[in-house]
């Protein structure tokens, strides 16, 4: 059934549980919480930017691999503002890092 919370109605990837935690819609497949990340700033630093949701709050986390199974919290409680948000995380020590953005529950 489309409309079960663990199916993908729109194709895009994201189940449809996953889509309203976000606050996206789940029967458009271009709406969904993705992150991208963008080279160096002006200021040396890399940029992660995603498109978010009023009356959501996001953290942003890294770790040394994908599948790590300890993620560290960069930034929490970050507040929606129905526009793009970006974040630049710190220098990582040289050290190769994953990022993630998730949507707090």
């Amino acid at each position: 059934m489309l409309a079960a919370a663990t199916a993908d109605g729109d194709g895009d990837g994201v189940s449809n549980w996953s889509e309203f935690k976000a606050g996206t819609n789940p029967a458009d497949p271009k709406s969904h919480l993705r992150v991208a990340a963008q080279g160096k700033s002006q200021a040396g630093r890399l940029t992660l930017r995603w498109p978010s949701a009023l009356n959501k709050k996001y953290t942003v986390e890294a770790a040394p691999s994908l599948n790590s199974a300890q993620w560290s919290v960069l930034d929490k409680d970050l507040n929606g503002t129905g526009q793009e948000m970006e974040f630049s995380p710190g220098e990582s020590g040289g050290s190769a890092q994953f990022f993630r953005v998730q949507v707090a529950e």
